[in-house]
């Protein structure tokens, strides 16, 4: 019997001691997860700021609302900006959207059309519970700000190439302007031509495609190229620069312009109005084609078997003239990674997408174009300019350009590709002509400040 009270106290013990040990484990979790809470709060306070400062600054462009984003975090937290400069955000030119990890944080700065979006992860190494097994804790938190009036970016480039080589062989020489550049070049890989007597010129200043008038301020053009050399040939007029090492630029992710239209369906007549002339809206499975256009944004989906925009123009084509504002009638075409048949191509189209160049009148951005004539973030085919003239930002980042040297085109604005050849020979001339104060211009109709 004494044997029998003595194993019971026993196994009471052990019981008494799992039962203390479970209480303290959870104690342990549950004061590491108030100091985690205490964590956040703090973290989103930070974040809260870190996003409003950055969104306060759009008006100069996506790379300088991440860099002052970036700043606002490092002087929060305690880290110094050079830990961020090797990962890519070096300025408030060269600051890309993106994940960078420092220390024990790691932060992500991204673009949304609803507005510029910050948030932390803070890995932590917990106080009591690391003696259960639970060494480390996370928290995180995030935040999005909009800017209080439109959001401003600038198209600091007339011709972009962000995966390669922008090859433009051909003419390029006084008296046959094929493949001339009017403003500053970015390419990952080679800018220029592959024959020297034809090599590509640019203007020693950024000049206006319209009038040909230097831009004021004047703005000497550069070129910036991803690698530490350029085997193709160039020259700037007067003199200019190339700066190596060069990493790509954010460009316009996220503000895709968008339609107010409704969504038609393959063929329908409802797409046209009384006069025959195209309505915006979506269009499911197919495409305008020649004809005038109704101003607004074009949305094209669903798409398999290559988009030919040929022998298309704005409403009153004639007036204004290419790379000039047209605020009452702009036209934008909206492709996305639906559209996966095999080309984009133009033809004896004459399209212009600037509405507004200031987004500081009464009425910003009036037909919504963004000041984008084609936006095509995820269009991953080919695209081919034919015999067209373009007014406002190109924008295809995803997507191979190539033209005939028999082609004869202009586009008035930045046109960003992923690469781009232009063949050489040919009685064509095609040209990239800048516009002076060009830049992605959105209104903002969530309200303004902190929205989450």
């Amino acid at each position: 019997m004494k044997q029998r009270h003595r194993a019971e106290r026993g196994q009471a013990l052990v019981v008494m001691a799992l039962v203390g040990l479970a209480m303290f484990g959870f104690g342990a979790i549950a004061l590491d997860q108030s100091v985690g809470m205490a964590d956040r709060r703090d973290l989103q306070s930070v974040v809260d700021d870190a996003s409003l400062a950055g969104a306060r600054s759009s008006s100069s462009g996506t790379a300088t609302e991440h860099w002052i984003s970036m700043e606002y975090l490092a002087k929060s937290l305690n880290f110094s900006m050079a830990s961020v400069t090797g990962q890519g955000c070096t300025s408030t030119t060269t600051c890309p959207a993106a994940t960078y990890t420092v220390g024990n944080y790691t932060f992500t700065i991204a673009d949304s059309g609803k507005g510029l979006d910050v948030s932390v992860q803070h890995t932590r190494r917990t106080l009591i519970a690391g003696v259960l097994g639970f060494n480390t804790a996370v928290a995180g938190t995030a935040a999005r700000a909009q800017p209080t009036g439109p959001s401003i970016t600038p198209a600091t480039y007339a011709m972009v190439g962000l995966g390669g080589d922008v090859q433009v062989n051909g003419g390029g020489v006084t008296g046959d302007p094929s493949g001339n550049v009017g403003g500053s070049v970015y390419a990952y890989g080679n800018f220029g031509a592959n024959n020297g007597p034809h090599a590509v010129q640019l203007p020693h200043n950024t000049t206006d495609g319209a009038t040909g008038g230097t831009c004021s301020p004047a703005s000497a053009t550069h070129v910036d190229v991803g690698g530490g050399t350029d085997s193709d040939n160039y020259t700037i007029t007067g003199g200019g620069t190339q700066n190596d090492n060069v990493a790509k630029p954010s460009g316009f992710v996220g503000i895709a312009p968008t339609t107010t239209g409704p969504t038609f369906s393959n063929g329908a007549a409802a797409a046209q109005d009384s006069s025959g002339n195209w309505k915006p809206g979506t269009y499911n499975g197919w495409y305008p084609t020649s004809g005038k256009l109704n101003p607004g944004v074009y949305v094209i989906k669903n798409v398999t078997n290559g988009i030919a925009l040929h022998d298309l123009q704005n409403l009153t084509p004639s007036t204004p003239a290419p790379g000039t504002i047209d605020s009452t009638g702009a036209v934008a075409f909206v492709l996305d990674s639906s559209d996966n048949g095999s080309a984009l191509s133009f033809s004896n189209s004459n399209l212009n997408g600037l509405d507004d160049l200031t987004g500081t009148g009464t009425n910003p951005d009036p037909q919504g174009t963004h000041n984008f004539v084609v936006y095509g973030s995820g269009f991953t085919g080919s695209t081919d300019f034919g015999d067209a003239t373009l007014s406002g930002i190109v924008y295809l980042p995803n997507s191979d350009g190539q033209s005939s040297g028999n082609s004869s085109y202009t586009i008035y604005g930045s046109t960003w590709v992923n690469t781009y050849t232009l063949n050489g020979g040919g009685n064509g001339t095609q040209q990239f002509k800048w516009v002076c104060g060009l830049s992605a211009i959105v209104v903002n109709t969530g309200g303004s400040g902190l929205v989450r």
